[in-house]
């Protein structure tokens, strides 16, 4: 297949099917994932395919379903299902986005790369943070971060030191928090 030099987003079953192909070379091209994908069995099947086939694929996650009503917060139970093969993840539409729900992504097992630079006004995002993806060797943050919750960033050795200091960041401290054993920890 010789395909488009311009190519640079493909949808699922992109090539599905083809083994007779063998393997591709497409460092360059973006996969999108919107919430109807995760929402639909045959394509989140696809998805997990195309990220195991070729592991380098670029996964953009289009946020507008993600989004609660006013389209300010990033709603992260409707990650449910998100492919555990992606390694490599950016996003498109998420401009008006400023805070990111608990649970963003936690134990995601061969997420390499986090781009969260293209969400330029995240201001806060919540507990448990990108925790425990053990694999996690580059993440950009929001350039306007301010509130992180516990466990940010927890048990990603793999990332090595991260100089946070031109970032003015708080933890949020709640009652329940204070309840829970494992919060308290964190």
């Amino acid at each position: 297949v010789h395909l488009p030099e311009e190519l640079q987003m493909i949808g699922y079953d992109f090539l599905n099917y083809c083994d007779s192909l063998g393997v591709m070379d497409m460092p360059t091209y973006k996969v999108v994932v919107t919430e109807a994908d995760l929402r639909d069995d045959v394509a989140r099947n696809a998805l997990t395919k195309i990220f195991e086939r070729e592991p380098d694929t670029m996964c953009v996650l289009d946020l507008l379903g993600f989004l609660d009503e006013s389209g300010e917060r990033l709603l992260t139970e409707k990650l449910e299902g998100f492919p555990s093969s992606v390694r490599h993840l950016s996003f498109i539409n998420g401009s008006c986005c400023t805070a990111i729900g608990d649970d963003f992504l936690k134990q995601h097992p061969s997420l390499m790369t986090a781009d969260l630079s293209c969400l330029p006004r995240v201001t806060k995002v919540g507990n448990k943070f990108l925790s425990r993806c053990n694999s996690l060797t580059s993440v950009h943050l929001p350039e306007e971060l301010q509130v992180i919750g516990y466990e940010f960033l927890n048990c990603c050795d793999s990332l090595g030191m991260m100089d946070l200091s031109k970032y003015r960041i708080g933890h949020v401290v709640t009652e329940a928090d204070l309840r829970d054993d494992v919060a308290r920890n964190a």
